[in-house]
């Protein structure tokens, strides 16, 4: 398994989510970035195109993790108010 491969394994993987993310983001275009830089990278696998898919990978990670980020905030807080109504519900059954 060469460094090639995961390069091409990470592409295939982004591709297959990409236009979900896309059509929730569609002004971020760091993944979309990212995907052409690696594939520049597995045409000419350069110290310059190294740095250029390492620049945009990161781009593409704070992406994510941005993402990651809100959705667990919005799960925290959705469990929080699902605890909030079901303490309700409780409450009414008991008068």
């Amino acid at each position: 398994w060469t460094k090639k491969d995961s390069v091409k394994l990470a592409i295939f993987s982004v591709e297959q989510v990409l236009k979900y993310y896309e059509k929730k983001y569609p002004n971020d275009d760091r993944p979309r970035k990212a995907i052409e830089a690696a594939k520049k990278w597995l045409e000419n696998p350069s110290k310059k195109s190294r740095a250029y898919v390492a620049a945009y990978a990161a781009a593409a990670a704070a992406a994510a993790a941005d993402v990651a980020y809100a959705a667990a905030a919005r799960r925290k807080m959705m469990d929080k108010i699902k605890k909030y109504f079901m303490k309700l519900v409780k409450n009414l059954k008991r008068v």
